[in-house]
């Protein structure tokens, strides 16, 4: 009897030793993102701020940050000329990299480029940054026809906190442009 009891315990240690990991991983989860929110929230300020003083001073132009009123938004920003919109905006951080680390290229979220050809419908355009550790780069997306070679789909996914594969927009390095 003595013995099933020691199995039936080892059992449970085990079981509430494994729940405890479980937890302390989701804790670690949790924190890496918030870490990674926060510097990319950061460096999106950074660049929200250099591009509003690239408007002209007399200018009808202005640029409103998306993410106020919606931290998930799918722009991250967008230029309005007479109160239409002109130019969505989205911003990566990748301070980690230099802009021509990887053969692929830079990438971003599909459904961003979609979201983006959407908009071109409507004569609005669509620009990427890339804050990089060599410093901020930018493509613009104008006409998808005459820029195919410009850019390749594929999967990726943020092995930091344990994402699964996205689809995503590679843009070749040699076609970025540095702000």
């Amino acid at each position: 009897m003595k013995c099933i009891d020691i199995i039936k315990k080892t059992k449970l240690d085990k079981k509430l030793m494994n729940n405890r990991i479980a937890r302390l991983e989701r804790v670690e989860k949790r924190k890496e993102v918030q870490r990674l929110l926060k510097l990319g929230s950061v460096a999106e300020t950074v660049i929200f701020e250099k591009l509003k003083k690239e408007i002209p001073k007399n200018s009808l132009q202005t640029i409103k940050d998306n993410n106020i009123t919606n931290k998930y938004s799918t722009m991250d920003f967008t230029y309005y000329m007479n109160n239409q919109p002109i130019r969505d905006v989205e911003h990566k951080h990748r301070i980690d990299i230099k802009h021509d680390q990887y053969a692929d290229g830079l990438m971003y979220g599909k459904n961003k480029f979609d979201y983006g050809l959407e908009r071109l419908k409507e004569g609005i355009t669509h620009r990427v940054y890339w804050t990089c550790s060599d410093g901020i780069y930018y493509w613009e997306l104008n006409d998808p026809e005459l820029q195919k070679e410009q850019f390749e789909f594929g999967k990726n996914c943020n092995m930091n906190i344990k994402q699964s594969a996205k689809d995503v927009v590679y843009i070749k390095c040699n076609y970025l442009n540095k702000m």
